[in-house]
């Protein structure tokens, strides 16, 4: 990593115009980037390097190809971006000793395939970095990632899975691998710290709203006077609490609190938590 880049100077939170930043001229970074949609951390991520990109940096961009092509990769090329594909994989856990088991064989081929497509696309692109910023996305290319010697920017913005010993040992073999180590909080540091790494190797860079128009044709919803406005905006799915936001919703609007509770996200993937939280909410005539 730069000198610049590694003192944390001149690293943007938001945009880099009309800034005294150095120039990333020359730096080429490799970004694996196998999600499925454009959940918060995808678009977190993206704004990183658009940013960054104001500085003179390039990045190329190793999407799912599975999954990618349906809502990640459109939106990589609207913003001029450089993309290539992988295979990734699966979360590896018990189920795959059930009846889900061939997902083992999809996952050994993702591995596999997706080291010598990052090899490959590291070297004929000249790739000086690779960025991964999240721990599924590095352990398919963590052989590649060694093989070609780069320097790895690891992107924290939750902590690493911890449930067994696959993922204790996989994550000790990340935080050791990374050269640096980006928490998007303070809490963040402080729980890397403890397992471990160096405070000289960490830095705090909070999340920037992505860029977007400021302008919109939807009216919002009618407010009872005095009211006070719980907003909630984020993926609708059981693992965020959104249940138990809407839980806690019903309880105070039944002692009468003057509260109004919005919810604005989706549910996607199969995920039938939206659509159960508003039957919930029908139901018991709050909405």
């Amino acid at each position: 990593v730069s000198e610049d880049v590694q003192s944390g100077e001149g690293i943007p939170a938001a945009s880099a115009a009309g800034k005294d930043l150095p120039r990333l001229d020359g730096m080429r970074v490799l970004v694996l980037f196998g999600g499925t949609d454009w959940f918060g951390q995808e678009r977190a991520n993206l704004e990183v390097f658009r940013c960054l990109r104001e500085l003179g940096l390039q990045a190329r961009f190793v999407t799912c190809g599975k999954f990618g092509a349906q809502v990640i990769q459109p939106e990589l090329t609207r913003l001029g971006f450089e993309w290539t594909t992988a295979p990734f994989g699966y979360h590896w856990g018990k189920y795959l000793l059930g009846r889900y088991f061939y997902y083992g064989f999809f996952n050994l081929y993702g591995l596999v395939a997706t080291c010598w497509r990052v090899w490959r696309e590291a070297r004929r692109w000249r790739a000086t970095h690779v960025y991964a910023p999240n721990w599924l996305f590095w352990m398919y290319a963590a052989p590649a990632i060694r093989w070609v010697g780069l320097p790895l920017i690891y992107r924290a913005g939750d902590q690493l899975p911890w449930q067994n010993w696959l993922y204790r040992w996989t994550s000790q073999k990340l935080l050791h691998d990374a050269g640096r180590v980006v928490c998007n909080c303070e809490f963040l540091r402080q729980r890397f710290l403890a397992m471990g790494v160096e405070a000289d190797r960490m830095q705090v860079i909070y999340n920037h709203p992505p860029f977007r128009s400021l302008t919109t044709t939807s009216e919002l919803p009618s407010v009872p006077a005095g009211s006070v406005v719980v907003l909630y905006v984020g993926q609708v799915a059981e693992h965020k609490g959104v249940p138990v936001l809407v839980g806690a919703a019903e309880l105070l609007l039944k002692q009468g609190e003057n509260l109004v509770f919005w919810v604005a996200g989706e549910s996607t993937w199969g995920n039938q938590t939206f659509s159960r939280l508003q039957n919930q909410v029908k139901a018991g005539g709050w909405g």
